[in-house]
């Protein structure tokens, strides 16, 4: 892993986790002390993230987390339907018995982290099952744009995966809701 993607990871972690919230500003200095790196690694991901739309600069301030709304929720999904349909279209012609077979476990593990949170009792359990399925989720969708073998697509579609993660985390609670669209979009993937 190299010291850019090691600064990216720990940025994006504190995003997703909370310890970061919108209109937090981003100190390289700070970032890097912390992460043990040099500035300028926490930079390249600072600008990565300013690429994705996760962070924002500000005259006179530097990055900060951006304030991500529900209308960005609503057209970074619009945007993944838009490039999947399209990826899914090459994706069947080439895709392999293998990636199939990985698209399944994918499908079986999301379906039991799914009853998992059914059954979860505690709001922290919760959130573990719903961050696994999250992951899952991205899993399912990132193996079959593979099986399309288009590297550019791959990226784009990668990095609006990366923001609806972001976005989905701060959107939604685990709950009924999140369940029932679970079931029935994953069964839709299954078919």
């Amino acid at each position: 892993m190299s010291l850019k993607d090691r600064a990216y990871d720990h940025i994006f972690g504190k995003m997703l986790g909370g310890a970061m919230r919108p209109g937090a500003r981003l100190s390289d200095i700070h970032l890097a002390r912390e992460i043990g790196v040099s500035r300028t690694p926490v930079r390249e991901a600072i600008i990565q993230m300013e690429t994705q739309g996760l962070v924002e600069q500000v005259d006179g301030v530097g990055p900060r987390v951006k304030n991500l709304q529900r209308p960005d929720l609503e057209e970074t999904f619009e945007l993944r339907e838009i490039l999947e349909v399209a990826a899914i279209g090459k994706a069947v012609t080439r895709i392999t018995e293998a990636e199939l077979i990985e698209l399944q476990s994918i499908c079986d593990q999301y379906l039991a982290a799914t009853r998992a949170l059914r059954d979860s009792r505690t709001k922290a359990r919760s959130w573990q099952l719903f961050d696994r399925m999250v992951v899952l989720d991205m899993a399912f969708h990132l193996n079959l744009m593979r099986a399309a073998r288009n590297r550019r697509l791959l990226r784009i579609i990668g990095d609006v995966h990366i923001l609806s993660r972001i976005l989905r985390r701060r959107a939604e609670l685990p709950g009924v809701d999140v369940l029932t669209r679970s079931a029935l979009v994953w069964r839709d993937h299954v078919r």
